[in-house]
């Protein structure tokens, strides 16, 4: 429901969901003040929505698999294309 609310936001007055933590702590750990932008507007609901697609890459979200873990643990094999162990 969130996802849902979020991408209203700027658009219907009765949606505005307060951010997830995982976006408040992934903002805080990339020094960006998410208090600059009105939660109404449009620049919001993108930072918002682009923490939520960056968070395995930034590493914050508790996976394992972030992109520095893919890029130097894995490789492809150029024939089967199946990612093999390094």
């Amino acid at each position: 429901m969130n996802i849902f609310l979020r991408e209203l936001r700027p658009f219907w007055t009765r949606a505005d969901p307060t951010p997830l933590p995982t976006v408040e702590r992934l903002a805080k750990h990339l020094s960006t003040d998410l208090n600059r932008y009105s939660r109404k507007s449009l620049v919001f609901a993108r930072v918002e929505a682009g923490l939520i697609r960056r968070r395995r890459e930034i590493g914050l979200d508790g996976s394992t698999n972030s992109r520095w873990d893919r890029e130097h643990f894995f490789r492809r094999d150029p024939v089967s294309g199946a990612h093999k162990p390094s």
